[in-house]
């Protein structure tokens, strides 16, 4: 495990910016691998950086999420593999958010702002930091 946050986040950014920049289709027997792939980035994000770099943390959450577009437009999901992943990101941002110190209307503001960019319901889990 790695001490400095930055670095870390580096490693975390650049699979993300590599899933961005991937265009192409993933059929639905391949799905199921690739949901897998993006349920083992999420779980080490909460692993390595929510406990100890919360704010890190709810920043790679929130990029994950953004990749929304392109992740369901490019994934033939019809097995449900994909969503989970996006859920719990939603669940670790909320959480870090929390952690980082952030009050219920900061919180609050900044999940609105996602949640306006959600085209395909992957953030609702933010929902309930709103209605609070």
């Amino acid at each position: 495990m790695q001490s400095d946050p930055a670095a870390l986040t580096a490693q975390f950014t650049l699979r993300l910016e590599g899933w961005q920049s991937d265009d192409r289709s993933i059929r639905y027997q391949d799905a199921g691998a690739f949901g897998r792939e993006l349920d083992v980035w999420v779980a080490q994000v909460q692993r390595e950086m929510l406990p100890r770099f919360p704010g890190e943390a709810m920043k790679l959450c929130a990029a994950f999420m953004e990749l929304d577009v392109r992740v369901f437009e490019n994934v033939d999901d019809d097995g449900g593999y994909v969503g989970g992943a996006f859920e719990v990101a939603c669940e670790i941002w909320l959480t870090a958010a929390r952690a980082a110190g952030f009050t219920s209307g900061e919180i609050a503001g900044r999940a609105s702002v996602l949640l306006a960019a959600d085209r395909y319901g992957a953030r609702a889990l933010l929902e309930s930091a709103i209605i609070r």
